[in-house]
């Protein structure tokens, strides 16, 4: 038996991992779920006008020519239900008006398509699909070598790399707003939960970045944010999904279950779900404390604002 309390493998994934796992998915779920998404049809333009639909060839030294094709938009929806909207379920990538459905593979979270056979730089590649509006990402994900991408809704320019959205930065070097970062504060409270055992009640701090281009859409984040005050929401186990391997998508971005939404991952075991009930009561987490604190201007096209709140669970050893 192990000298410490409540360790049972020390390879095994703790509960700060697992909280700020959670608190990700969450955000990021609930506002696709609540229609905070684009679609792309075919031929679709944006507000300022350009291209929407296409894709162009990127050269990547990671990758053969001409083999990876990079739209303008990141975090396309792999989802297959939401609350609102109709969102598209992507059927394949148009090359040269001709629909492929094999030998190629998108990757959801940059928004990039990739080929097995490499194509010419004169084919016009087009995809149906979906993207998020806010992206929600760990804090340490947005070091300072990313870019924060301003105007990423201007599709009007027609040469790809140099367009008003600045895409002439690689996909995965680059940030779209808005976005929000989560963290964790190493400030944990916690005291007894009932006379007779070692069950405790643990109280953390939740740190949000919000960064958007404008203070109107930094605070319509923050609103929603704040509005899920007092809401008590179940966690899933990270360890039973990847025990499961029951993961949304792979390294590459690629899709491999669609139905891997947080609100299934929450369900319990006997219904599919990967519910985290081992050393947390019901597995349950609950908010309070909610504060958003006043946002500011960091450039002329990047406002900043952040959101703070308590996060309760019961654990148990």
């Amino acid at each position: 038996m192990p000298i410490f309390k409540g360790i049972v493998d020390i390879g095994t994934q703790g509960y700060t991992d697992a909280l700020k796992a959670n608190i990700i998915n969450y955000l990021d779920y609930g506002f696709v779920d609540a229609g905070a998404y684009n679609s792309v049809r075919l031929d679709s333009t944006g507000q300022y006008g350009g291209r929407v639909d296409r894709f162009y060839a990127v050269d990547n030294p990671n990758y053969d020519d001409r083999t990876l094709w990079q739209g303008q938009r990141k975090n396309i929806v792999w989802e297959d239900k939401v609350s609102i909207g109709n969102k598209i379920s992507i059927s394949g990538v148009w090359v040269n008006n001709n629909l492929v459905t094999s030998g190629v593979n998108i990757d959801y979270n940059n928004g990039r398509i990739f080929f097995d056979t490499p194509l010419s730089y004169s084919d016009t590649v087009q995809m149906e699909y979906s993207y998020k509006l806010v992206s929600v990402e760990d804090n340490d994900n947005l070091p300072f070598f990313k870019r924060f991408e301003t105007d990423s809704l201007r599709f009007d320019d027609i040469f790809f790399p140099v367009s008003s959205g600045e895409n002439l930065e690689l996909s995965e070097n680059r940030v779209q707003m808005p976005v929000i970062g989560v963290s964790v504060l190493n400030d944990r409270q916690q005291d007894g939960y009932q006379i007779g055992n070692f069950d405790k009640r643990v109280r953390d701090r939740i740190f949000l970045n919000i960064f958007a281009e404008t203070d109107t859409e930094a605070n319509k984040i923050s609103d929603i944010i704040c509005q899920q005050q007092n809401q008590t929401i179940f966690m899933y186990s990270p360890k039973s999904v990847a025990e499961g391997n029951d993961f949304s998508l792979d390294y590459n971005g690629f899709l491999l279950n669609p139905s891997s939404t947080w609100n299934n991952l929450i369900q319990p075991t006997g219904n599919g779900g990967h519910r985290y009930t081992d050393g947390i009561q019901a597995g349950k987490l609950y908010f309070s404390n909610i504060t958003a604190e006043n946002g500011k201007w960091i450039s002329h096209k990047m406002y900043h604002k952040t959101v703070s709140l308590t996060t309760e669970s019961i654990l148990y050893t």
